[in-house]
């Protein structure tokens, strides 16, 4: 069993990553479909979500320019879908070691600091 966040090896597969991803609505992966393909893979943001449904954002460009919000990389967002059916509309190999996992933690403001503002 893998670790938890953040401690995963830099790249993953689905197989190793699947159960952890489904059980933590924060958790996020980023993978090379080929050198300029990067999908990522996020949980649904309605939190009543059913069936663990999840938003593809497919980007075209280099990594790290997709990582600095670079103007030159273009984005396309998509329905939700389960992983599931992610896996079967991209044809991902769930053994491959191609994913990074990432997490979006929301910072909240200590109640203190809500009422001094």
């Amino acid at each position: 069993m893998l670790p938890a966040y953040p401690e995963y090896p830099e790249e993953v597969s689905l197989d190793q990553i699947e159960q952890a991803f489904l059980a933590d609505q924060e958790m996020y992966l980023t993978g090379m479909l080929n050198d300029i393909f990067c999908l990522q893979i996020y949980h649904s943001e309605e939190e009543d979500a059913e069936n663990d449904e999840c938003e593809l954002i497919l980007t075209v460009g280099d990594l790290d320019e997709l990582e600095e919000d670079s103007d030159d990389s273009i984005g396309l967002h998509s329905l939700t879908h389960t992983l599931d059916e992610v896996v079967h509309h991209f044809k991902l190999d769930r053994t491959k070691a191609m994913w990074f996992v990432a997490k979006d933690d929301s910072e909240l403001l200590p109640d203190e600091e809500l009422d001094a503002e």
